[in-house]
């Protein structure tokens, strides 16, 4: 497929772009050195997103003052002593052709207390979303010193080689404080009216003017909505925008931010497609005579090409799709999209990062490592098995036949891609079934047998990448035949129409609480009984919230830091933090408790890459499955 628009290049406050594909600013989480200078594997990183074909990187959150802290290891700008390495990574951007905009950024009333020293800096002592701390307000003399450091940033980035800079004004930091009417709370110069709210980001735009040069490009990421009530709207974004483009600035990328009302209302997590944002960005183009970005979960150029074709923005910015694939551009360009590593949406990359890991993806485990030598051929040709075919023995599969090994995949019974095959049953979670594409288009180029059971042939090693025994549950009274296994429903194995109407899904993950979802909205009755303190405790926040809210929506009872202690007569009976509960009618209980593991066979050699529901676990497992198929 041709992509007119896209490849046409087009000039952004004086930057001349090959391309209208841009990467979005994500946050690396660690991958910075202690300091916050740019490293080999951080440029690495940045060098392939722009050898895969985009026409302008834009890096991650920037620090330019100290008390804005968010995260250890956060890329930084407030000193001189960035400048060398920052200038090595523009080096490396631009020996493919790419531009680069370095996003200045100050964490405001996000800023980690335990980092910075004291307690944090905004507009208004209001805390952040997600944040309980209760800021400092700012003095104007710090306000002012602020403004200073925004500058200097963009000083030093211009004297690295940088293209440009960017505001970012969006997500829970602190330009955004000051703009937004329901976190600005002020009296003085820098509150009390929309030209109050904008005096900060203004007064940014001229001392970057002063420190940087009139000629050198100022963007901004903007949100058409703060999910406050009474806070920024799309109406009121607009007043935003046209305020920035009436001081010069070169570009804005509308996006959106965060606050009370995002788990209800954000379309960001699976299920929603792709070009969510684009209306916010049609909505401000409107008012606005520069360039406007049009972001939100693209995961193809043709979903992009179209909202360019339709006159919605004039370039496109693609995040997590990137971070699947940093050759998504390239590849999609010379007709190849099905060999596109997708974007399922799982949040294994933000679940990564915000566990100071770096950042990662569970499709991708090179992602992150980019710097890391590749795959290289073995020194002999070996059998290899592996049995399951989900994320992480498809991972070591792969790397092993591109080593030149001859590898087959067994799936037992279950269906092809595993456990990720058995979440894209979920209604919400059906994008999930693009891995199972590409692992098809990925045994097929590398020809990687798949087989249903273990042919009767030797091999030379054995890796056992099945998610284990199943868990069951121990509810005394309780005859065996009223359990079933969640993942037999969602297989198929077990039909909804045999499933009992009242019924009691135990575990305490991810797994559960999809498996009470997908049976809630087939219309079973469903208590949800978790041993743990709270229902999926240890599934990522984002993702545990939104499966959380989708289960209220359809009328699941959940019940947390329960232990059953009888059924009888159609009557649960937990213990439950102390207490005493019973639940009925219950016709019927559910198993999604996980699995434990098999047991390593002797006499072969053998390893474990085992299946797991949870993105984030698994894509730790899909990262080993890389590192040892790559040295055994």
């Amino acid at each position: 497929m041709n992509y007119p628009v896209l490849t046409s290049p087009i000039t952004v406050g004086g930057m001349h772009l090959k391309n209208r594909m841009v990467m979005s600013p994500m946050a690396t989480y660690g991958m910075a050195n202690a300091d916050g200078s740019s490293n080999e594997r951080h440029r690495a990183y940045y060098e392939a997103r722009a050898r895969g074909g985009l026409g302008l990187i834009r890096t991650e959150t920037t620090l330019v003052h100290l008390s804005g802290k968010c995260w250890p290891r956060q890329l930084a700008i407030f000193d001189d002593r960035f400048i060398p390495g920052l200038s090595r990574l523009v080096r490396a951007v631009k020996q493919h052709g790419a531009s680069i905009v370095m996003q200045l950024h100050h964490g405001g009333a996000y800023a980690s207390e335990a980092l910075i020293g004291h307690r944090p800096l905004a507009p208004s002592p209001k805390p952040a979303h997600g944040r309980s701390v209760i800021p400092q307000q700012m003095t104007v003399e710090q306000i002012e010193e602020l403004e200073h450091a925004f500058a200097q940033g963009a000083r030093r980035a211009r004297e690295a080689g940088f293209d440009g800079v960017e505001l970012h004004m969006g997500t829970v930091y602190l330009i955004l404080s000051f703009v937004s009417p329901a976190q600005n709370l002020r009296k003085d110069v820098y509150g009390s009216d929309f030209n109050g709210r904008m005096r900060f980001p203004l007064r940014i735009v001229e001392k970057i003017r002063a420190q940087a040069g009139a000629d050198f490009p100022i963007g901004a990421r903007i949100p058409g909505t703060d999910y406050y009530e009474g806070g920024v709207d799309i109406s009121y974004c607009q007043q935003v925008a046209k305020a920035l483009a009436g001081a010069g600035l070169a570009y804005v990328d509308v996006t959106a931010a965060q606050g009370p009302n995002v788990l209800r209302k954000s379309p960001l997590t699976m299920g929603y497609g792709e070009g969510v944002f684009a209306d916010y960005a049609a909505a401000v183009k409107s008012v606005v005579p520069i360039p406007v970005m049009t972001v939100g979960r693209y995961q193809t150029l043709a979903a992009a090409e179209s909202v360019l074709a339709a006159g919605k923005a004039d370039l496109a910015v693609f995040g997590r799709a990137v971070l699947a694939d940093p050759a998504l551009a390239a590849k999609s360009l010379r007709g190849d999209e099905r060999r596109v590593i997708p974007c399922i949406g799982c949040d294994a990359c933000f679940a990564i990062g915000h566990a100071n890991l770096g950042t990662s993806c569970l499709l991708n485990p090179e992602t992150g490592h980019e710097n890391e030598p590749g795959i290289s051929k073995a020194t002999r040709r070996r059998n290899v098995l592996v049995l399951g075919s989900g994320a992480p023995g498809m991972e070591f599969a792969r790397a092993a036949a591109l080593r030149g090994h001859n590898v087959a995949v067994i799936t037992n019974g279950a269906p092809f891609g595993g456990l990720l095959a058995l979440r894209a049953a979920i209604s919400y979670a059906r994008e999930i079934g693009k891995a199972i594409d590409y692992f098809r288009v990925t045994v097929s180029d590398l020809g990687i047998e798949v087989l249903d059971q273990i042919p009767d042939r030797p091999f030379d090693v054995r890796v056992d990448a099945r998610p284990g025994v199943p868990t069951y549950p121990s509810i005394p009274g309780l005859e065996p035949s009223r359990i079933v296994l969640g993942e037999q429903i969602l297989a198929g194995v077990v039909s909804l129409d045999s499933v009992a109407d009242h019924i009691a899904v135990f575990g305490s993950g991810l797994y559960a609480g999809e498996v009470a979802l997908y049976l809630a909205e087939a219309g079973k009755k469903v208590t949800l009984v978790a041993g743990s303190a709270r229902v999926m405790e240890e599934v990522y926040a984002r993702v545990a919230a939104t499966v959380g809210l989708r289960l209220s929506d359809h009328g699941v009872r959940s019940i947390a830091g329960a232990t059953a202690l009888k059924f009888e007569r159609g009557t649960l009976s937990l213990s439950v933090k102390g207490g005493h509960e019973s639940v009925a009618p219950i016709e019927q209980i559910v198993a999604a408790m996980g699995w434990e593991p098999l047991p390593l066979p002797e006499g072969v050699e053998a390893y474990t890459v085992a299946d797991v529901w949870e993105p984030f676990a698994a894509a730790r497992q899909s990262a080993l499955a890389a590192r040892v198929a790559r040295d055994f």
